[in-house]
């Protein structure tokens, strides 16, 4: 301390001396105040975003680039520092926390400097400000500790003085050790769209008292897109729109339109369920009510694909684009438990290339047979029907040049031509037959005679239908 003597008096004042600016740069340069290049600095930042927006996988995927020993390693194609991190998963068990890192394609072996804590610990202001100090004696090179959620380490107070205190002492100790403190945090419901940071739930004090505040939003919470904005107290706000994608969130860029449409649903967790679900088995179709499609999610470690409602309406809006890419049939019908969906690989239904066949009213349960269960030529090649609504098909094998008959090859059976009865001249009825040039008469007229089939089906190789009598 200098000492400053006022009045010639012998009562002195002490004043701290602080930095040259060239001691201020020499300090810049060996030291970093930044965890994430120009977003996120040492101190205390908060993160936060409506629930099941993906907040958890973005706060984890920055443990695992800051955790890593490739220091070539980004996040959000910026720059990182690197070293231990302890993070807080105060919401999930270990096992859920273990699911999570399989699912983002974590390489556990290497993860030495990532140390996940899923018990309880001390609330702000009553402890946790002493065990974070003694987390930077116990890891020398700890950079970054994430706290998800502040409602597990924070006693609700609404009381502004209250909170600004316990962020006051939390940002202050962050900042003397040279660590980063991140908060993971939700949003109120309240509508601030010019500025998400006023959505943070709780009083002003946080904002005040806090280094960066970062925010996730969606227009639409099925959506992969967000709208990421970061504003902090000493550089530039940064706004980004990110892409989530296979539990992977990352900065979007420009493009078409519609190619980005198409890879915004390929990217989206449903589409990553249905496609492994259908394609990573034997399964040649999978029937599934939305909340079934939850719970499948959840076997693969995704907790965030959102209500089942909103599954349903994402299925219904994406259908085009799902059956395209996947080169499925998709199919919807209500059922007493509520909206099945169907889907059916291409593959197990065609018997030629290219050929696309539905049922009669396009329900996937109305196909009556596959190529495995065709009937089988002499040649060995597969023959199945085509069927039509109101038309009666026979299993006759198809000529041997393959083309289809034409009327004056097809001949009735014997005996079986169908009658009806019309009048006659003194008004009574009696029974003629119709030749090829009279009208013929409306379907529900025509009565077979007994023991007779409809002629004239056709049958041709690769058809696919129904095979009723």
């Amino acid at each position: 301390m200098d000492k400053l003597y006022k009045d010639n008096s012998s009562k002195c004042v002490s004043i701290p001396k602080g930095l040259s600016g060239s001691e201020l740069a020499k300090a810049l340069i060996e030291d970093s105040p930044y965890l994430v290049e120009g977003m996120i600095p040492t101190g205390v930042t908060v993160e936060g975003a409506d629930p099941k927006v993906g907040k958890t996988v973005w706060a984890m995927q920055l443990s695992l680039c800051v955790a890593s020993r490739d220091e070539s390693k980004t996040f959000l194609t910026r720059r990182t520092a690197h070293g231990t991190v302890i993070y807080m998963d105060l919401e999930s068990s270990p096992k859920r926390s273990l699911s999570r890192l399989i699912a983002m394609g974590a390489d556990l072996e290497s993860l030495d400097r990532l140390h996940i804590i899923n018990e309880d610990i001390a609330f702000l202001g009553e402890g946790l400000e002493e065990q974070i100090e003694a987390y930077t004696h116990a890891y020398d090179d700890l950079k970054l500790i994430v706290i998800d959620t502040l409602s597990k380490v924070s006693k609700s107070t609404n009381s502004f003085m209250k909170d600004s205190q316990i962020f006051h002492s939390l940002r202050k100790i962050a900042t003397e050790l040279g660590i980063t403190v991140l908060v993971v945090h939700h949003l109120s419901k309240s509508v601030h769209k010019e500025d998400p940071s006023a959505r943070l739930y709780g009083t002003q004090a946080l904002l005040a008292n806090v280094d960066c505040s970062i925010t996730l939003t969606k227009s639409d919470r099925m959506s992969n897109v967000a709208d990421l904005q970061c504003i902090g107290n000493d550089f530039e706000s940064v706004s980004e729109v990110l892409e989530f994608n296979m539990m992977h969130w990352s900065v979007m860029e420009e493009g078409d339109p519609n190619t980005r449409l198409i890879e915004r649903v390929t990217g989206s967790p449903i589409y990553y369920v249905i496609k492994r679900a259908l394609f990573e088995s034997d399964r040649k179709s999978i029937k599934f009510l939305p909340s079934e499609l939850v719970e499948m999610a959840k076997d693969m470690g995704l907790d965030n694909i959102g209500e089942a409602k909103t599954i349903a309406k994402w299925l219904r809006e994406n259908m085009t684009i799902v059956k395209d890419s996947l080169d499925v049939f998709v199919d919807e019908r209500r059922t007493s438990e509520g909206v099945q969906f169907s889907i059916m690989k291409k593959s197990g239904l065609l018997s030629f290339p290219g050929m696309m066949t539905f049922g009669v009213d396009n329900r996937m349960e109305d196909i009556s047979s596959t190529s495995e269960e065709a009937d089988s030529r002499e040649d060995g090649s597969k023959t199945s029907v085509i069927s039509f609504p109101g038309m009666m098909a026979s299993r006759e094998d198809s000529r041997e040049d393959d083309t289809i008959p034409t009327p004056e090859k097809m001949e009735p059976i014997e005996d079986c031509r169908n009658t009806v009865e019309v009048p006659n001249e003194e008004g009574t009825d009696s029974e003629e037959n119709f030749l090829e040039d009279d009208m013929t008469p409306p379907v529900e007229e025509m009565e077979p005679e007994d023991g007779c089939r409809n002629a004239g089906a056709i049958s041709f190789p690769g058809a696919m239908g129904t095979e009723e009598d």
